[in-house]
């Protein structure tokens, strides 16, 4: 739960993502993101940016709606302790200590470890965003229909998803389905240029239960056809840019362990210009992870759920439940649950690292692979992505968008409540 937790966005830079839908200009969003940085409220940041009250309003809910997906400090704290070597005794009751109010450091004292560890646990949860802070039987999709739909044979069909956007592959399963052209046309703006799920794009564009199980089946076959594991594809891409076997092993290994791309291609010694390329690529790699209200309703349809309780599935985890209440919800048995919950969490491990995103997002500003370099070592020490990029020396244009990718990546990030039943799971 404490690693999955790594890659939900600073709650800065949520907050001056949604200013920026909100209407804000740069010079705003970059206040925003500095006052919520320096501990404000951030629809009092926002206020005191000029903004609306509805506008203010919204930040502080997008901000609220983010926080779910981040570890309460209590796991955070826990992790820590397993991290300096604890006891299972001694993490379970560092967690019940500071689940019922104690300090990180007095609960990790309490149960017996020295105070060096205390101190390296507080430091752990200080630097965590934690969120203390904040009746129709469906047949699943096949890569063989997304290769039908796009027109290509299948044994064309992986490179031929390389190419094409996600809003592409739902918008062909949805004429596949019987959509028109314009409401097809209307799903693949709504997922590559708003951000929707696939779900949420042909509900909006009025496909019925069954059309929509169709268009979201298919995209989740399709992403998980192309989208490699985030240690997969550093070791490439960091062989791509002349690494060694060993250091692309090295890079794998530490990506497995939860280090982001940007510091694991670092410590294996390589140069920031490859540093630089191996981010890009993988974190272009995730660019089509699917959503993970999509791939909760795909994972009903695999347990036997209707299209119909598909459809309300992904419409939940869309508002903001864990995969797991929303299937419960839904009427689903416990076993189905847990599969469903388990493909949610497994898809999200794919997620790009924030600090990853945010080193991409500044090379495509226009930054030099020195400053790439410096924006992900500063967010991977626990900075925003918009103080990182500020710091780094770039303008307000390229900070706004830098905290918009940072943003829009970490909405693929499972929620906390599905990471700890998988992992209670495994």
């Amino acid at each position: 739960v404490a690693d999955s937790s790594d890659n939900v966005a600073d709650s800065a830079d949520v907050a001056a993502a949604a200013a920026a839908d909100s209407g804000a200009s740069d010079a705003q969003v970059a206040q925003v993101a500095a006052s919520v940085d320096a501990g404000a409220d951030p629809a009092a940041a926002a206020d005191d940016a000029g903004l609306s009250s509805a506008a203010a309003a919204a930040v502080d809910n997008i901000v609220d709606d983010a926080a779910d997906n981040t570890a309460d400090s209590a796991d955070v704290a826990a992790a820590a302790a397993a991290d300096s070597g604890a006891s299972d005794e001694q993490v379970a009751q560092v967690a019940a200590s500071v689940d019922a109010g104690a300090s990180p450091s007095d609960a990790v004292s309490d149960a017996g470890l020295p105070d060096s560890v205390a101190d390296a646990v507080d430091e752990t949860v200080d630097a965590s965003p934690s969120a203390d802070v904040a009746d129709d039987s469906a047949s699943t999709a096949s890569i063989a229909d997304v290769a039908d739909a796009l027109g290509v044979s299948q044994d064309q069909v992986a490179d031929a998803l390389s190419d094409v956007t996600q809003g592409q592959v739902a918008a062909a399963a949805a004429v596949q389905a019987g959509a028109t052209d314009d409401q097809a046309a209307q799903i693949a703006d709504d997922i590559d240029n708003n951000g929707a799920s696939a779900a949420a794009a042909a509900d909006n564009a009025g496909l019925s239960d069954d059309q929509s199980a169709q268009v979201i089946t298919t995209v989740v076959a399709a992403a998980d056809a192309v989208v490699p594991s985030q240690s997969d594809a550093a070791a490439d891409a960091a062989s791509d840019v002349g690494a060694t076997d060993a250091q692309a092993q090295q890079i794998a290994d530490a990506v497995d362990a939860g280090s982001s791309v940007s510091a694991a291609a670092a410590n294996a010694g390589l140069s920031d210009e490859q540093t630089a390329q191996v981010i890009d690529q993988t974190t272009d790699a995730a660019d089509n992870i699917a959503d993970p209200a999509d791939v909760a309703a795909a994972a009903a349809i695999d347990n036997g759920a209707s299209t119909s309780q598909a459809v309300d599935i992904a419409a939940s985890v869309d508002a903001g439940s864990s995969a797991a209440a929303a299937a419960s919800d839904a009427g689903l048995d416990s076993d189905a649950v847990s599969d469903i919950v388990s493909q949610v969490a497994d898809s999200a491990d794919n997620v790009a690292d924030p600090a990853d995103v945010a080193a991409d997002a500044a090379l495509d500003n226009g930054a030099s692979p020195d400053q790439a370099a410096d924006v992900a070592a500063s967010v991977d020490a626990g900075s925003s992505a918009a103080a990182a990029a500020s710091d780094a020396g770039l303008d307000s244009d390229a900070v706004s968008d830098i905290v918009g990718q940072v943003a829009d990546s970490s909405d693929n990030v499972a929620d906390s409540a599905d990471v700890a039943a998988a992992a209670a799971a495994d």
